[in-house]
């Protein structure tokens, strides 16, 4: 008992293992419009796979609001980054060409109409 005590306790003592994500990039949303005309940003943190990749973060609107949004990324052939995300009751596609980091923003309602498009622009990635 007093071994099961103590391995329990060293346990506790061990150093704890942080997932750390492949990329953490941010971009500077242009063109749609979360309240007023000003630029909102994307911030995501991407894990890369086999074949696909995940994507998690969240939308910071320019009047501070913070919409948590998940999905899927895919690369093309033509050396460019495609994400699908998830938040509030939106869909946006986003398309990235993985040269300088800039593309384009599509803003999809959950009927699954097109309601904006916009533009993306990488401000960091790390």
């Amino acid at each position: 008992m007093r071994k099961i005590i103590i391995g329990c306790f060293l346990i506790l003592l061990t150093a704890h293992a942080n997932a750390q994500s492949d990329y953490a990039a941010t971009w500077t949303l242009s063109g749609l419009a979360f309240g007023t005309e000003a630029d909102d940003q994307l911030l995501l943190d991407i894990d890369e796979s086999t074949r696909f990749a995940k994507a998690n973060g969240v939308v910071l609107t320019d009047e501070g609001d913070a919409f948590n949004t998940s999905g899927t990324c895919y690369f093309t052939g033509g050396n460019s980054l495609v994400c699908n995300l998830v938040f509030a009751f939106y869909s946006i596609e986003i398309g990235v060409d993985l040269a300088d980091g800039s593309g384009f923003a599509v803003l999809i309602d959950f009927d699954g109409f097109f309601l904006e498009e916009g533009t993306v622009e990488l401000t960091s990635v790390e």
